[in-house]
């Protein structure tokens, strides 16, 4: 009795998963969850991956899409753009700030 090879669904599952994986690694550079794991508070790094992931981002959106009050967003909020991790821009969305090195052209 061998072992039975994984059927057509596992197998679509597991490439699925595996090709998942690497594009994130394209899509979301290292530098981005190293800058991450650098911060301090869990809202700081909550708030900062949720940018990252939903960009642009509104108050209400990052407060409502985490479901954290108002003075835990805006504080979180306000250390990231002092810290230069995020911007905000001429309509109140809040983006992941590009270093120049971090571009690819």
């Amino acid at each position: 009795m061998g072992i039975e090879p994984p059927s057509d669904e596992q197998a679509i599952a597991e490439i699925a998963e595996t090709l998942a994986v690497e594009l994130k690694k394209l899509l979301y550079p290292r530098e981005y969850f190293e800058k991450m794991r650098q911060l301090k508070t869990l809202a700081e790094k909550l708030v900062y991956l949720y940018i990252l992931l939903t960009q642009p981002q509104t108050f209400s959106g990052v407060k409502q899409g985490l479901g954290i009050c108002k003075a835990s967003a805006a504080k979180a909020l306000q250390k990231l753009e002092r810290e230069g991790l995020i911007a905000q821009d001429s309509y109140l969305l809040y983006w992941i700030t590009v270093e120049k090195g971090d571009q690819s052209e």
